[in-house]
């Protein structure tokens, strides 16, 4: 069985040794699982290859499309190219979560021209709304200004108001059904519930998320495929080994 690993851009990587790190360790695992891997970078992705499996942390709609012509040759994809896309789209991934149940912060979108200072009424969080990258905490105005004129500089459109909750951060990951967080988390039950909602909602396999917790817990963020090793307790290492026999146990089930 063949495999190819493709790595995240680094346009797109909020940590690119900690993403650059992940997705090799995951081939040296699959290795150990008796699976021939190739890793790539997206320059190098042509769309024509072949493989049973394509585990994937590009971002780019040109590499994502290019892999969906890889899918379409028999690959399994993990992440789907498509749950990527929509998870990467705050403005659909925040409706999706708040469909599929699980509990998020008061959140709406507006277009960037339209939107005003006064309008905020308190501290939000100011997110773009066609990507994963570049949010802002503003309280002043000042920093209102700052945030409006980067967006305005990147060429944003739209932008996610949300709602900022005071209390506990807690990171976590979620592998297939598991879902992993910091040693010794309270309310674990309900928390790995709200975490699987949130990769039902948009599609994903392996994804992170972040929750606020005070009364209640808030899901804030989600993003596919993290750099793994930020959560207390479990390592990249850890990670790889229990990705790479998620993975192996899906090329096992569909030959």
């Amino acid at each position: 069985m063949k495999a190819i690993g493709i790595h995240r851009e680094q346009d797109f990587a909020g940590n690119p040794e900690g993403d650059e790190r992940i997705l090799t360790l995951v081939g040296e695992e699959l290795e150990r699982e008796k699976v021939q891997v190739e890793l790539k970078h997206p320059v190098e992705v042509t769309g024509k290859e072949k493989a049973d499996l394509v585990f994937t942390m590009a971002r780019s709609e040109s590499t994502r499309q290019k892999i969906s012509e890889i899918e379409k040759n028999g690959a399994i994809v993990v992440n789907n190219p498509k749950a990527i896309g929509e998870s990467l789209n705050r403005e659909l991934s925040y409706q999706r979560l708040k469909q599929a149940g699980a509990r998020i912060p008061e959140t709406y979108t507006k277009n960037i021209s339209e939107l005003t200072f006064e309008e905020l009424n308190g501290h939000k969080f100011l997110k773009r709304a066609d990507r994963h990258e570049q949010w802002f905490d503003v309280s002043t105005k000042p920093e209102f200004k700052a945030a409006m004129a980067f967006y305005k500089n990147h060429e944003a459109e739209r932008v996610v108001v949300q709602k900022f909750i005071p209390g506990e951060h807690i990171k976590f990951y979620v592998i297939g059904n598991r879902a992993i967080f910091p040693e010794g988390t309270k309310n674990l039950t309900e928390l790995a519930k709200q975490s699987i909602y949130g990769g039902k909602a948009c599609g994903l396999e392996i994804y992170g998320g972040d929750f606020i917790v005070n009364e209640q817990a808030y899901l804030v963020d989600l993003n596919d495929w993290p750099s793994f090793g930020s959560v207390q307790g479990y390592t990249q290492e850890e990670a790889a080994k229990t990705i790479a026999e998620y993975l192996a146990q899906k090329l096992k089930q569909t030959k």
